[in-house]
């Protein structure tokens, strides 16, 4: 076992000769990248941290101090100079100006090996700021963190409202009350000045937005993101995900990612694109790419797989029987056997229903888990939850069948992040389980679906989302 505080280099040759992995020159380069990083990080703590934790002594000092309002070390602007020709920074230009550590993204093939030296780096990091996530995981919290803003700003804003600002009953419009307003008009006698009723949610210029928020709790609590799997599925929340890092950024915090796909690709054919344009700009300024697998494709879990490691989790629809005594193997590896039963879980306080558990293992059909609108946190749930998911009847996805074919890629990703063992009978092998009439349509091959295109290149990639409990019953 090597120990974890040691510098990345040797832990990698450590590795090397316990034979744990072979030694590849482009790993190395990375590893070589990694490590200046991981130098460059020995002694950093983000700007926004330490004026975090000054703030007590300087507001006891100085008198408080808002974070929106100017301090007295900045200088005014001279009236002459305010007049001068000023020239706009672009949001990518702006981002690169900063002088925090900037991080990484590895891109390349599936099994090139990205998220083994993301993972080995990221234990070599001795500070305690730290996270690992996967973009489902993280997208879940940030829309969490929005919904219990926003739930905090309308307390506020209701517990300021007088008692007795509910609105005016309506008032007939009466032909009487028409000939009121008609002379009060001709008399000139209407108020000059109108009170307006305070609205649900009053703009107020001193009110941070919600990104700014939500990536101050992100960085109070991990400066460093070790962000897997970088994506942008939809406009709403890569936009969302895009304000958060932005200020994530701003604030000093650093971000690795790794990717299939380098940014350009990201949302090449996306909706609204030219929205997310400058995040694509800012990504590549603040994590500068590194590419694996230039050259050649080696699949490395391809080659683990032939040399017989690991166990046997996927069998073919007319092995049956040996499906079910997998099942009986794992539920009995405990040495305590318990009856098979139902259960229930809570997701953001929906039920979820389990229909068959037994000593940490669940086992569902296909259409019980990707033909019910379930989702990542769902997935995320049951992967925190059971040691082993099982799953029969599993059909070859075509192209008709996208939609469970992306809710069974999150959840695979999800049961890989959480380490929670798989076992599947399924109609044909795991390369020929998705869309094989994609290759019979020679004019898809010329504009292929994005969302397909996207599919198959995840089925081809090690998936992790995040462990995540959302169990709780009381949760609104």
């Amino acid at each position: 076992m090597l120990p974890q505080q040691v510098d990345l280099l040797d832990r990698y040759r450590g590795l090397v000769t316990l034979g744990k992995i072979k030694y590849d020159e482009e790993q190395v380069r990375v590893v070589m990248q990694l490590r200046r990083l991981q130098k460059e990080l020995a002694d950093y703590v983000p700007p926004t941290i330490a004026s975090h934790y000054f703030s007590a002594e300087r507001k006891s000092r100085d008198g408080p101090v808002e974070w929106w309002k100017r301090h007295d070390e900045e200088e005014e602007v001279a009236p002459s100079e305010s007049k001068a020709l000023t020239r706009v920074r672009s949001h990518a230009e702006e981002l690169a100006a900063l002088t925090t550590p900037k991080g990484l993204l590895l891109t390349g093939p599936p099994g090139s090996g990205k998220t083994f030296l993301a993972d080995l780096w990221f234990s070599t990091i001795p500070t305690s700021f730290k996270a690992r996530k996967h973009y489902s995981q993280l997208v879940l919290e940030i829309y969490r963190g929005v919904w219990e803003e926003t739930q905090r700003r309308m307390a506020q804003v209701r517990s300021q409202q007088p008692l007795d600002s509910e609105p005016p009953p309506d008032v007939p419009w009466t032909r009487a009350l028409r000939e009121r307003w008609r002379s009060l008009v001709q008399t000139g006698s209407l108020p000059t000045y109108w009170t307006r009723r305070p609205s649900l949610f009053p703009a107020s210029s001193l009110e941070p937005t919600i990104p700014f928020v939500i990536a101050r709790r992100l960085l109070l609590t991990h400066w460093l993101l070790l962000f897997d799997e970088v994506q942008l599925l939809d406009v709403s929340s890569a936009s969302l995900l895009a304000d958060v890092l932005a200020w994530f950024w701003r604030l000093g915090g650093v971000v690795v990612g790794t990717s299939n796909k380098v940014p350009e690709d990201l949302y090449r054919n996306g909706v609204q694109r030219e929205r997310l344009e400058p995040f694509v700009e800012a990504l590549k300024v603040r994590c500068p790419v590194l590419v694996l697998g230039l050259e050649g494709e080696r699949d490395w879990r391809s080659e683990r797989a032939g040399r017989g490691e690991g166990l046997r989790s996927w069998v073919r629809w007319g092995e049956v029987g040996v499906f079910e005594r997998m099942v009986r193997d794992v539920v009995g590896d405990g040495g305590k056997t318990e009856e098979p039963k139902a259960e229930t879980l809570y997701v953001f306080g929906r039920p979820l229903h389990v229909p068959w558990t037994s000593n940490g293992v669940c086992k569902f059909t296909f259409s019980e888990l990707c033909e019910q609108d379930l989702g990542p946190a769902d997935y995320l749930t049951l992967a925190s939850t059971y040691h082993t998911l099982a799953i029969s009847a599993l059909p070859i996805l075509k192209l008709s069948s996208k939609n469970q074919a992306r809710r069974f890629i999150s959840l695979v990703d999800a049961l890989y992040e959480a380490r929670c063992r798989l076992i599947c009978l399924a109609e044909a092998d795991h390369e020929r389980l998705f869309f094989p009439d994609a290759l019979q349509d020679k004019e898809l091959e010329v504009d292929v679906d994005p969302l397909m295109a996207e599919s198959v290149a995840e089925t081809r990639e090690v998936y992790r989302p995040n462990v995540a409990m959302y169990d709780k019953p009381g949760m609104e």
